[in-house]
């Protein structure tokens, strides 16, 4: 529930703020922070709400009257692309960090009993 909170804060901030698309970040920030928990299933229902979220708001949430539509302007709809594409890094990231923290923690194990037995 934390995450998906998260994500709700998010994206009100990211359409009520539409003029600053560094904004993006918001989404990856909450992907990023659940790698914390090492649940791979968590991280991915993060990550979809969070591009799902990224798309309505750009594409169907006008918040803003002057702002034009993100596939109108060639510039606009490279730059909607180049985002759901960081957002599609950050997930693979996350997924690889909980990949290695979960490797790290079974060699751990692994030595500890070894050296107990």
């Amino acid at each position: 529930m934390l995450s998906l909170s998260t994500l709700a804060v998010c994206f009100t901030l990211f359409t009520i703020h539409c003029a600053f698309p560094a904004l993006v970040m918001l989404f990856v920030a909450a992907v990023l922070l659940t790698t914390i928990y090492g649940d791979y299933l968590l991280t991915t229902v993060t990550a979809l709400c969070g591009i799902a979220g990224f798309a309505v708001s750009e594409l169907l949430i006008f918040w803003d009257s002057s702002k034009a539509a993100v596939l109108a302007e060639k510039d606009t709809a490279v730059n909607f692309a180049l985002s759901l594409l960081i957002l599609l890094g950050f997930y693979l990231m996350g997924l690889t960090i909980i990949f290695f923290q979960r490797q790290k923690n079974l060699v751990i194990l692994q030595r500890r009993w070894s050296g107990s037995g």
